[in-house]
């Protein structure tokens, strides 16, 4: 299993397939979308089989509120990219050889 490269979004950087954005600020801090945002992380990821799989682990976690215990900051809540990077981490090995049967089906 191979782990995306997570990076600070940049608007003339990212111009890549197989690319989602992880919003890192505010309420809504962990929320995949298929479009940037001004603060947000780009994930990168090898082909459209990772893309699929962390692009619907992230929503998963981000539903879950997974993302809502690693937020930091008073006034404007934020999470930084080690925080996402260690809670995929954490989840997606135990969660990738069921997307894969689930896949195969």
């Amino acid at each position: 299993m191979m782990f995306p490269q997570i990076r600070c979004y940049q608007a003339n950087a990212i111009s890549q397939p197989n690319v989602f954005f992880i919003l890192a600020k505010g309420e809504n801090a962990g929320k995949p979308s298929l479009k940037p945002w001004a603060n947000s992380f780009a994930m990168v990821c090898p082909n459209e089989k990772y893309f699929q799989f962390y692009f619907w682990l992230v929503f998963a976690l981000f539903k879950a509120k997974k993302f809502k215990v690693r937020l930091r900051g008073s006034a404007i809540p934020f999470i930084n990219k080690d925080d996402i990077a260690a809670v995929l981490k954490e989840v997606a090995p135990a969660v990738y050889d069921d997307w894969s049967k689930f896949q195969d089906l």
